[in-house]
């Protein structure tokens, strides 16, 4: 079982009568996904200072892949990692696409799903090289993903030794 974490977007509240149901959606598309089961964890959070209560809720909802996930046309999208695995000080970050990113976010998550680094940068069309900082990181597996804006556009295993 191949456990990986990593979140994939959020949904605004809608506005309207407190404490009432309401419905959402989110549509996550799927790349080079295998057959097999995909696990979403929810987060919910009911944050309401007219009534002055906050909960947070946790819920799991299984998705069954009977074919494999391809798209036309994506390949030329990469985000990578390099050197791998890493026991120095920095790691590159490589990220290239056909077009510019004015607004990318780069997020890592160790190997249990928190988040341990964050930054925005902007990239022309082509390759950009972002060097990160690993020393403050403690030995083990950790995942970069990387967002044009909040559209998700790849992640990269890293080893840290």
């Amino acid at each position: 079982m191949n456990l990986y974490t990593q979140k994939v977007g959020d949904v605004n509240a809608q506005s309207g009568t407190i404490l009432a149901n309401k419905s959402y959606s989110f549509n996550n598309t799927l790349v080079g996904v295998n057959p097999g089961t995909v696990s979403y964890r929810i987060r919910q959070v009911v944050d309401t200072a007219a009534v002055t209560f906050t909960a947070v809720y946790i819920d799991t909802a299984d998705v069954t892949i009977t074919a494999g996930c391809f798209a036309v046309g994506t390949s030329n999208q990469l985000v990578m990692v390099q050197p791998n695995p890493v026991s120095g000080s920095t790691v590159t970050l490589v990220v290239e696409t056909p077009y510019a990113i004015p607004t990318m976010t780069v997020m890592m998550y160790d190997a249990k799903g928190s988040l341990v680094m964050q930054t925005k940068d902007a990239k022309g069309t082509g390759k950009k090289l972002i060097d990160l900082s690993v020393s403050k990181l403690s030995a083990g597996k950790y995942y970069i993903t990387v967002y044009d804006n909040q559209k998700f556009l790849g992640t990269a295993e890293l080893i840290r030794l």
